[in-house]
């Protein structure tokens, strides 16, 4: 006896398939992904932030594709991913808005700090409720 591999099958016939039709999980995400920002990210004016899951499966759905919400997650991952840049092009920009965010919220707290080559260490900014609630605060 061969553990594994059997001489005779151990179903014979056909084995009939369910009423429902499956999801195809042999979609390339690839496809999907330029599908999607080709045809759905114009309407949302080139950015993810309002466009949702199921507007994402309706289209789908209306192209004949049926995928899961795990790759719909993943697609606008990688959307985002490609959107979002370079994250050391944001922060030159950090440094204007924390004192933005500390000049409209007055008494908080904003330090900033930077190497002498520009290149950017640490920030904090502590906002005005947080010093209130942990001056009335009991000391732990």
């Amino acid at each position: 006896m061969r553990v594994g591999f059997t001489e005779q099958p151990l179903a014979e016939g056909i084995i009939a398939r369910s009423n429902f039709v499956k999801r195809n999980t042999t979609q390339d995400l690839a496809t999907l992904t330029h599908l999607i920002e080709a045809e759905i990210l114009p309407r949302y004016a080139g950015k993810t932030d309002k466009m949702t899951g199921a507007a994402i499966s309706r289209f789908l759905v209306g192209k004949g594709k049926n995928i899961g919400p795990s790759v719909i997650s993943r697609i606008e991952s990688s959307i985002d991913e490609r959107l979002g840049g370079d994250m050391t092009d944001s922060y030159p920009k950090l440094e204007s808005y924390l004192g933005l965010v500390a000049e409209k919220n007055p008494g908080s707290i904003m330090k900033f700090e930077k190497s002498e080559n520009g290149t950017f260490i640490r920030a904090c900014f502590i906002p005005n409720i947080g010093i209130q609630v942990a001056k009335i605060s009991r000391r732990l």
